[in-house]
């Protein structure tokens, strides 16, 4: 089922693993027993074509992925796994974090010939 591990999220005794490789957003208990997966691949509205990062929010009981190829945030219920929304962004994020209320801190790589930055960004 998992093939290579980009990320992991322990909330409330459960795992949320991602699987960079092939894009995949799993919930597993401590025993590790699959619980579900959170999204799909593809190109209708709650649909990623590839997961960057994604991150927790604990108050609205939420998971929340990065698509950079999509320049999207896709909004996921916790605990049922269904879709709630999509944000389009005007950035192509690498990755973020959740802050408080509607504030997220993304991580930016440009690369330009030879040259790498890394620029952070408030949003």
């Amino acid at each position: 089922m998992l093939s290579s591990i980009s990320k992991v999220i322990l909330n409330k005794g459960i795992f949320f693993i991602l699987d960079g490789r092939f894009s995949n957003l799993y919930a597993f208990n401590s025993g590790g027993k699959y619980i579900r997966k959170y999204g799909a691949i593809g190109l209708g509205i709650n649909e990623y074509k590839k997961i960057n990062d994604f991150d927790i929010d604990t108050i609205k009981n939420q998971i929340i992925i990065l698509s950079e190829d999509n320049a999207a945030l896709y909004y996921y219920d916790l605990y049922t796994s269904k879709f709630v929304k999509k944000l389009n962004l005007k950035i192509y994020g690498n990755q973020f974090v959740k802050l408080k209320k509607m504030k997220f801190y993304f991580t930016v790589i440009l690369i330009l010939e030879i040259k790498v930055m890394v620029t952070t960004l408030y949003f």
